[in-house]
């Protein structure tokens, strides 16, 4: 079972993926007292496994799963219904982890053949990405940085500051973590 939870118009939004690959989104209701659950809908998902990770993106409108099938979905939850929107193959079966990001628009999918497989929002083969030499657990990336730095002056200081690459941090099975420039990857 996989869980992901996200604000949605002022309510909480839970996603649950199932081991029998259903996949369900609930609207949680949080006061002081008490917590009222609603059940929102509920989707069987087209994997053949169990799923895995689920990730929502930034205006929680689509959910991304992967699981120990080779399949990568997309669904968009459009008021009371989740409807399949995209939806890819990874070269080898089993995905440990989806993450989706704003900035930059990709998705990457943590793989069990020791590749972190980037697409972009709509499922879109980017690139794969390979250094690992067992199973790949966890991929995240770092933010942009928007924010000036406190108490400098200098603008060229402030500039070279924004202009700051992103980095992605992977970890694997192999008991190492490697990081990666992430413009340079997405680099043609």
């Amino acid at each position: 079972m996989c869980v992901c939870i996200c604000a949605n118009d002022g309510l909480l939004q839970l996603t649950v993926g199932y081991e029998s690959n259903k996949l369900r989104c609930f609207y949680l209701q949080v006061s002081n007292a008490s917590v009222k659950v609603t059940a929102v809908c509920s989707v069987q998902t087209p994997h053949t496994e169990p799923l895995l990770s689920i990730s929502v993106n930034q205006d929680a409108q689509n959910i991304y799963t992967c699981a120990a099938d080779n399949n990568v979905c997309c669904f968009k939850l459009d008021g009371t219904a989740l409807v399949k929107t995209a939806a890819a193959e990874l070269s080898h079966p089993g995905g440990s982890l989806i993450q989706c990001f704003q900035t930059p628009q990709v998705v990457a999918v943590a793989g069990w053949d020791y590749a972190v497989h980037l697409y972009d929002h709509g499922l879109q083969h980017l690139k794969d990405v390979r250094f690992h030499r067992a199973a790949l657990t966890a991929v995240d990336v770092s933010s942009k940085c928007t924010e000036p730095l406190p108490d400098i002056t200098d603008d060229l200081v402030q500039q070279r500051w924004k202009m700051q690459p992103q980095w992605m941090a992977v970890a694997s099975r192999d008991s190492r973590i490697s990081l990666w420039n992430v413009n340079a990857v997405l680099q043609p």
